[in-house]
């Protein structure tokens, strides 16, 4: 797309590299919202198992003769 725009004249070299950079500056964000999107997932899944585990009943039966 923009490289033979710019070989015909229809773009300068500058305008093209101007283009890629503001791409390229675009992709970290976007792979930053992503990687939080998953720790979110990661997170929700997580405290699930914890609390099926804190929410489980014990069977401890405390006695009044310490062993």
């Amino acid at each position: 797309m923009g490289g033979p725009w710019a070989l015909s004249g229809a773009i300068t070299a500058g305008t093209l590299f101007a283009m890629i950079s503001y791409l390229l500056m675009l992709n970290a964000p976007a792979q930053q919202l992503g990687n939080l999107i998953n720790l979110a997932a990661n997170a929700g899944a997580s405290s699930q198992r914890v609390f099926e585990i804190v929410d489980t009943p014990n069977d401890y039966r405390r006695t009044s003769q310490a062993p």
